[in-house]
């Protein structure tokens, strides 16, 4: 059985590593299509042929890597049964006796030693402009190395803890592993880190985890902001040269749910809303004129950055954050709107899911990307 783990474990690295490179190649600034310009008819139908291989690859790839943690998940299960004995405990009251010790543990017991050592070796693969088309085959293969290593501490981070971002020992010794040698990060200053996490972790709700999925996100992104204010108020003039290139990796890193951009002319907005929530024709049908009212509100702050779909992905970082919290905040009056329509059971099943995250462009058009969780 602990090969069988030891290959699924292995075959997830693999499947999520392709999956989340063909992923950064679709939607880098440098994959985006030209808004503008000449083009011929045959061009864009070629260029809308890729689009959807490309898009049912990585559907495929989502639904496999899934299926794969699953079994992993079961197979730990039983791994911990039978290691009880035939007079132990059940294998879901093992699973909580194990993750009740690793959460009591004084660190988590991950060796992140050598993902310290592949941050701090491709600095210059951490920025946003290094992970594209254009990237030389050379630092391809030094990418995936590091990708490789974080998806491994990923898996061995998600059989310690359920939700191991919310895990106050996973979180510290990341985050230590991410900026200590990345930014050269001085003893006096490694402490001001622990201490912000500290200071952080007192203030969250005993069970994070149990928050509703546009909670937790919401969570997760503040906690997120507040690591980068407390990374970049301590830092030097020389280390604040390299944090905008790791705060973009740890980006990628913190990354979690389904991300959806719809255009805001798109009519497939409810569609998506419909199978990721399993809605009947009647709920459909009452969610009809929030939909409507939503797509208006989303345009309206689109409008407020910018009035292309150019001039939007060309914001900058601190403004583009600041777009997609305000269609967070959105998303969440139309989830006031969902959730009393919702039946028991289609409300367990989306608290057990990772959320669907909705952002928006001009357009008709409809894109996915971010279904991989690492943390």
């Amino acid at each position: 059985m602990v090969k069988k783990l030891l290959s699924i474990a292995a075959i997830l690295v693999a499947i999520a590593g392709a999956a989340f490179w063909a992923s950064w190649k679709s939607h880098s600034p440098e994959a985006e299509p030209a808004l503008a310009g000449p083009a011929s008819a045959g061009s864009e139908r070629r260029a809308g042929d890729l689009k959807i291989q490309l898009e049912r690859l990585q559907e495929k790839t989502a639904r496999r890597l899934k299926d794969l943690e699953e079994e992993n998940r079961r197979l730990r299960k039983e791994l911990a049964l039978s290691k009880g004995g035939k007079g132990g405990p059940p294998a879901p009251a093992a699973e909580a006796v194990r993750e009740e010790a690793a959460l009591a543990a004084p660190g988590s017991g991950l060796n992140w030693s050598e993902f310290t050592r592949l941050v701090a070796k491709n600095l210059d693969l951490l920025g946003h402009a290094g992970i594209g088309n254009a990237m030389p085959k050379e630092a391809e293969s030094r990418w995936r190395e590091l990708y490789g290593e974080l998806m491994k501490l990923s898996s061995r981070a998600k059989s310690i803890a359920k939700a191991p971002f919310f895990h106050e020992a996973i979180f510290g010794e990341l985050t230590e592993a991410l900026f200590k040698d990345s930014l050269d990060l001085t003893p006096e200053q490694l402490e001001k880190l622990r201490e912000a996490n500290r200071a952080m972790f007192e203030k969250l709700p005993e069970r994070p985890d149990d928050l509703p999925p546009l909670e937790r996100h919401r969570l997760r992104q503040e906690m997120t902001r507040q690591l980068w204010n407390s990374v970049e108020g301590m830092l030097e003039k020389e280390q604040l040269e390299q944090f905008g290139d790791v705060q973009e990796f740890s980006e990628m890193m913190f990354r979690h749910g389904k991300v959806y951009s719809f255009g805001v002319e798109c009519n497939n907005l409810l569609p998506n809303i419909r199978n990721d929530l399993s809605l009947t024709d009647a709920q459909v049908e009452a969610l009809d004129p929030a939909i409507a009212s939503y797509l208006g509100e989303a345009r309206r702050i689109l409008e407020r950055f910018g009035g292309t779909n150019e001039e939007i992905r060309k914001l900058p970082p601190e403004d583009r954050r600041r777009m997609e919290r305000e269609f967070l905040e959105i998303q969440g009056r139309l989830d006031r709107q969902i959730i009393p329509l919702l039946t028991e059971e289609q409300k367990r099943a989306s608290q057990e899911n990772p959320p669907m995250i909705i952002q928006f462009e001009y357009g008709s058009s409809t894109r996915m990307y971010g279904d991989v969780s690492m943390f």
